[in-house]
């Protein structure tokens, strides 16, 4: 879609095919908790709109992960970091960042 935008609501910028406007939105994610060495396994971020081309930061616990799958409506997001060490538990962080837009997901809970 083709996008002006007016900051005063008389002064519109001129039309551009250079001008991207994408729209999604996220769900939630699922699960809530894990096992600490899950290496291997995903949080699953469900949504809306998203694309393939899109650039998706996972964020662990105050640590950005590029995302391991992006469909149009889930974003596959590394259970845990490379280099957790796997005997620690508790609550962590948990949000995506979509083309520079934060979502805060709540708290992630690694268990033994």
């Amino acid at each position: 879609m083709y996008v002006t935008l007016a900051y005063n609501g008389k002064d519109f910028t001129p039309q551009s095919e250079n001008l991207i406007f994408t729209y999604f939105t996220v769900f939630g994610s699922f699960p809530k908790s894990g096992p600490a060495d899950a290496f291997n396994e995903v949080i699953l971020v469900k949504g809306s709109g998203f694309k393939p081309s899109m650039k998706v930061l996972c964020n662990v616990n105050r640590t950005d992960i590029e995302a391991i799958s992006i469909t149009e409506n889930l974003i596959k997001c590394p259970m845990v970091l490379p280099s957790k060490d796997p005997s620690v538990t508790g609550l962590v962080k948990f949000g995506i960042s979509v083309d520079g837009s934060w979502t805060d997901l709540g708290n992630f809970y690694y268990y033994k």
